[in-house]
């Protein structure tokens, strides 16, 4: 089958499952991904969650304190009608769940140019912190076909993850597994998840946030 018949026939069966039930319709519309490139299919959620990680999970975002060049981000993607309706970030990964307000959104677009600015400012840090040792890892890494288009440095595994999402309780389930990610296993970044400082569990909680304000689900009315 073409990739064009391929693309037809899954967002048929998205359009027939989310009747039926929507976690069955989010494993038919999960991203296809074709080395750094991510392929999406046309199908009908607006939120989509999702996971990018550090290069061989490397703690960068907490070791160049890059944790604002994300909100940085999350304020730009704001101004382009695409919310953020939860978030955790990370020492070495971060987990966001966008609502994309325009219909004709471009998924891999958005991400593929906050990594890069992101990584950006890390590598700009790890210079300005004279990190010798993490900037040799991460050229290491580098292809000669990647040099030759520029690139020095790898800051971010080539993929990520991303899920659509078309019920509350898969949305749910989600924010809660975000949430627990500082407090859970080899982390203890808090006493309590809810005071963690990256993350949007407080606002739910309380209706307070801490760092950045995201939109509360409800309000999107899209579930």
């Amino acid at each position: 089958m073409s990739k064009r018949g391929l693309r037809f026939e899954t967002s048929r069966l998205c359009l027939e499952f989310k009747f039926l039930h929507p976690e069955i319709a989010a494993y038919f519309s999960s991203p296809i991904y074709y080395g750094s490139e991510i392929q999406t299919f046309q199908c009908i959620s607006p939120i989509h969650f999702l996971t990018c990680t550090c290069y061989q999970w490397l703690n960068l975002i907490e070791t160049t304190n890059s944790f604002d060049c994300i909100y940085k981000w999350f304020q730009y993607l704001r101004a382009k009608q695409v919310d953020v309706v939860g978030y955790v970030i990370m020492p070495n990964h971060f987990h966001v769940i966008f609502y994309f307000q325009e219909s004709d959104f471009d998924l891999n677009k958005a991400v593929s140019n906050g990594k890069r600015f992101i990584a950006y400012e890390i590598i700009k840090r790890l210079y300005e912190s004279n990190n010798v040792n993490l900037l040799e890892k991460l050229k290491a890494s580098i292809t000669k076909r990647e040099m030759t288009k520029g690139q020095i440095h790898r800051v971010f595994e080539e993929s990520f993850d991303a899920k659509p999402i078309f019920s509350e309780s898969f949305l749910k389930q989600k924010l809660d597994y975000i949430y627990f990610n500082p407090v859970r296993g080899k982390w203890n970044l808090a006493d309590d998840y809810g005071s963690y400082a990256h993350s949007s569990a407080s606002f739910y909680e309380t209706g307070l946030a801490k760092l950045f304000e995201p939109v509360h689900y409800r309000s999107v009315g899209v579930l």
